[in-house]
């Protein structure tokens, strides 16, 4: 049947965000204030946070959405087993009697 749980964890992904993005650049700004240092911790930060949030946020969404994929159009297991999509010739299964 239908999987109510079928679709991204935002929260998840809300976490990761807030862990690998604003926790730094917040403290780093704080930082900058506090020490008067103003901008360089927070520049530093911001080369090094903006990227990293951006590979760890786009790997855990890419992995859900394959775990999406894979729940609501599994692979057969003879395709799975071939690592192909398509049919024996590996090209997709199209209806052969069309002109």
């Amino acid at each position: 049947m239908y999987d109510l749980h079928t679709g991204l964890d935002w929260r998840l992904l809300t976490k990761r965000l807030l862990w690998t993005l604003w926790v730094p650049v917040s403290s780093a700004f704080l930082l900058d204030r506090l020490l008067e240092t103003s901008p360089y911790l927070l520049l530093g930060t911001g080369i090094f946070c903006i990227p990293l949030a951006t590979i760890v946020v786009l790997r855990k969404a890419l992995w859900q959405l394959d775990r999406v994929i894979e729940r609501v159009a599994p692979l057969d297991e003879n395709r799975r087993e071939n690592g192909c999509a398509g049919g024996p010739d590996n090209l997709p299964d199209t209806d052969k009697t069309i002109l």
